[in-house]
């Protein structure tokens, strides 16, 4: 009966200990790839909105769009800036109108492995990073307590066990 205890005890910690180590991991793998490699990933151009529009992505949903040119390492290009989703096409031409201006000269953002991939900022790209490395730290230290408080309980059981029979 006490082995069937201790393997009772046992199962849940290494169930959770695995599902939690795969979030640590994927969050780690995730938050490395959108904090660090993002940045060494792109440069710093500058981008002449030439047009705005808005697209319908699904249903109810829209996406403001700037069609702009910019120099990357090797030549002048036009490529399209793509915003957030919107749930109303009202915010969604708002957005297109208020934040960049057509004929003005912004700076942006290229991959320098996809040149027409451009975004106005890599701040939003950059947080997210650091929240999956913040959510990795946290399931790091989960798993760590999960498996220190019961080592350190049935440490302390053996210990007092080996003093009794002394």
């Amino acid at each position: 009966m006490n082995s069937d205890r201790k393997a009772a005890t046992l199962i849940p910690l290494v169930v959770s200990t695995i599902f939690f180590s795969i979030w640590f991991f994927l969050s780690l793998k995730i938050g490395y790839n959108l904090y660090f490699q993002f940045r060494k990933n792109h440069e710093t151009t500058q981008c002449l909105v030439m047009n705005t529009n808005v697209i319908e992505r699904t249903y109810s949903h829209f996406q403001a769009t700037w069609i702009v040119k910019y120099n990357d390492t090797q030549s002048e290009k036009i490529s399209k800036i793509f915003s957030t989703n919107y749930t109303t096409y009202t915010d969604a031409i708002e957005e297109t109108i208020n934040q960049y201006k057509i004929g003005q000269v912004y700076p942006c953002y290229y991959n320098k492995n996809k040149a027409y991939d451009l975004s106005w900022t890599i701040d939003s790209t950059v947080n997210k990073g650091k929240s999956y490395l913040i959510v990795a730290l946290m399931f790091g230290l989960l798993i760590l307590f999960i498996w220190i408080v019961p080592a350190g309980y049935f440490s302390f059981k053996c210990l007092k066990k080996n003093n009794e029979s002394l």
